[in-house]
């Protein structure tokens, strides 16, 4: 029996395993820029949280509130 060369070794094991491996780069990468987008509105909002109790005069606790949302995720 004789080995198989390059070309046949793919056609058997299914392609080209670059194709593959650039499918799951560009996966990686659509769920991390998705997880930053998530976070940066999550921000916004703590932002927004403590824009708006520091605007309206809230309490010191409803300001530490906001500020605590912000700062975690900033």
């Amino acid at each position: 029996m004789r080995e198989l060369n390059v070309n046949e070794l793919q056609e058997v094991s299914g392609g080209v395993d670059e194709l593959v491996i650039a499918g799951v780069t560009i996966t990686g990468i659509s769920v991390g820029m998705t997880a930053f987008a998530v976070g940066s509105a999550l921000a916004a909002v703590g932002g927004a949280s403590f824009a708006a109790a520091t605007a309206l005069g809230a309490d010191d606790l409803g300001k530490e509130l906001g500020s605590a949302i912000y700062d975690l995720f900033n």
